[in-house]
C-alpha cells in the first residue's frame, strides 16, 4: 500500500482535476467555434449563388423569368458571376457567428445535460440527452437567424428591383 493521503493533498488533487477539466472544455467549446464558423464561410460561398437565384425567382413578377436557367442566363449578363454574390457579406458575418454559436451551444448544452442526467462524460450521450440539446440550441439560435435572412433578401432583391424599375420607366 502507498503512503496515506492528507485531506489537503486530496483536496489539491481535486481543485487540479477541476481546473483541467474546464481548461478542456474551453478548448472543446473553442473547437466547436471554429468548426462552427468554418461552416458559415462554406455554406455562404457555396449556397449562396443558388439562395439568390431562388430570391430573385420568388420575388420578379410573373414572366419575367421563362425557367431557372433564364434567371441563371439574366444574372450573368447583367452583373456577371459576381450577381450570384449581391449581398453576400451580411449573410457570410451572419452564417459565421450564427454556425458558431451553433456548434457551440450545441456542444455545451450537450454536456450540461448529460452531466445532470449522470451520464459519464466519455460516455456516448444518450438519444434523450442529445435531442434535448438540440432543442435548446434551436431556441438559442433562432433569434439569431431571422435577422439575418432578412438583410440577406432585400440586398439580394435591390439589384433585380432597380432593373424592374428602369425597365418600366425606359418603358414608358
Amino acid at each position: 500500500m502507498g503512503d496515506p493521503v492528507s485531506e489537503d493533498e486530496l483536496f489539491q488533487r481535486a481543485q487540479r482535476d477541476k481546473i483541467l477539466l474546464e481548461t478542456n472544455a474551453s478548448r472543446a467549446a473553442m473547437i466547436n467555434y471554429m468548426a462552427g464558423v468554418g461552416g458559415g464561410v462554406a455554406v455562404v460561398l457555396f449556397g449562396h449563388p443558388f439562395d439568390t437565384t431562388k430570391t430573385r425567382m420568388q420575388t420578379a413578377p410573373p414572366g419575367y423569368y421563362k425557367n431557372t436557367w433564364d434567371a441563371v442566363k439574366q444574372t450573368v449578363k447583367f452583373e456577371g458571376i459576381r450577381g450570384f454574390y449581391t449581398g453576400m457579406m451580411s449573410p457570410m458575418y451572419g452564417q459565421m457567428f450564427f454556425r458558431a454559436i451553433s456548434f457551440m451551444t450545441f456542444y455545451t448544452s450537450l454536456r450540461a445535460i448529460s452531466t445532470l442526467s449522470s451520464e459519464d462524460v466519455g460516455d456516448v450521450p444518450s438519444v434523450r440527452s442529445t435531442i434535448l440539446a438540440g432543442a435548446v440550441t434551436g431556441l438559442a439560435i433562432s433569434a439569431v437567424e431571422a435577422p439575418i435572412d432578412v438583410v440577406k433578401t432585400k440586398l439580394q432583391i435591390q439589384v433585380c428591383m432597380c432593373i424592374l424599375m428602369c425597365a418600366h420607366f425606359l418603358a414608358i
